[in-house]
Formats: C-alpha cells, sequence, structure tokens
C-alpha cells in the first residue's frame, strides 16, 4: 500500500463543507494511506512538497475569485497539465476552469452555477460525480458535504480501493446509496 500525498488547495473564502469530508475520511482510512495538507490558493508560501499525487480544489464563495500567481497555482496548472489525478467540489470547478485548465472538458459543479461555467465556452457542465480524464468532480443541488463525502469516497476508490469495505463500515455507509461516477472520457 502507497501512501498518497494530497493537497486541498482551498479558495478564500471555503466552505467548510466542501473541506470537512475529505480531510476526514481520508484521515479514517487504514494503514493512514493518505497524508493530506491544507493550504490556500492564494498562499505566497510554497506547499510542503514540489508534487502530490493528488490535489483536491474545494467550492466555496472564493472559488470564483481570480487568483494571482501564486505557488499553490503554479503547483495546480503543473499537476493538471500533466495529467495527474485533480478533484474539485461543486465551484471549486472555476478554479482550474479560469486557468484554462478545462478546456474541452466535462465537469460537474453546484446546480445554480453550471450555466456561468459553461458560458466560458471551454468547458461542459453537468451534475453529478463526473470523470473527464484525470479530473474528477461532484457537483449538483446536494448539500456540499454530502458532495464531498462522495468525492473523497471516489478517491479512496481510485487509489486505495481494498479500504473501501472497512470505511464504509467505520462510516456506517451504505455504498449502495453513493452516486456512481459518470466516465465522459
Amino acid at each position: 500500500m502507497s501512501r498518497w500525498t494530497v493537497l486541498l488547495a482551498q479558495p478564500v473564502p471555503v466552505e467548510p463543507l466542501d473541506v470537512v469530508p475529505i480531510v476526514r475520511v481520508l484521515e479514517k482510512c487504514p494503514a493512514k494511506a493518505f497524508d493530506v495538507e491544507e493550504t490556500q490558493l492564494s498562499s505566497p508560501t510554497p506547499p510542503r512538497r514540489s508534487g502530490y499525487d493528488i490535489v483536491v480544489v474545494p467550492g466555496g464563495e472564493g472559488a470564483r475569485a481570480t487568483y494571482a500567481d501564486t505557488p499553490v497555482m503554479g503547483l495546480l496548472d503543473e499537476h493538471v497539465r500533466a495529467g495527474r489525478r485533480t478533484y474539485t467540489v461543486c465551484s471549486g470547478a472555476f478554479v482550474p476552469a479560469a486557468r484554462g485548465l478545462l478546456e474541452g472538458r466535462t465537469v460537474a459543479t453546484h446546480t445554480g452555477k453550471a450555466a456561468a461555467l459553461a458560458a466560458s465556452g471551454l468547458c461542459t457542465a453537468r451534475q453529478g460525480l463526473v470523470r473527464d480524464g484525470a479530473i474528477t468532480s461532484v457537483g449538483g443541488t446536494a448539500v456540499g458535504h454530502v458532495k464531498a463525502l462522495a468525492l473523497a469516497l471516489q478517491i479512496v476508490a481510485d487509489h486505495e480501493p481494498g479500504l473501501l469495505p472497512a470505511l464504509w463500515t467505520r462510516l456506517d455507509i451504505d455504498p449502495s446509496r453513493l452516486p456512481q461516477v459518470e466516465v465522459v472520457r
């Protein structure tokens, strides 16, 4: 089993309900399979590492802001362009979209914000749990923590699927009630 490095790159302000389930689910995985670092997109301080296995961008009011070329944004650019696993929660999809990183892609975002994201002309917006290449996103009308929980469990499924049964038991989750990922390409 690997120890996967995860960067949770948060907009300011962030939606806490988009963050807490991801951190808590990954922390509860057996054998400490995930090492999560939290930072802000606007931080002038570089992240601890120069590269991560996984980058997650949660949503929140700050997700539609324009971010300068900070070390965190540079890392996000390199990560996505290299085709590495990237995940967004709800309006978090606006961050890579604003950087031109979602061109020609299909992503999920909040139902009320899908038209604005699609209006950029760079990507197609949907609801649900969507995978397009190395980018997986979740959005729709569900409350933020429900979407974030689904995405956190998808991260585990993608990287350590053998841990899911123990995690479902520990979290008292019925896997048949979880959204299925729609693979676009």
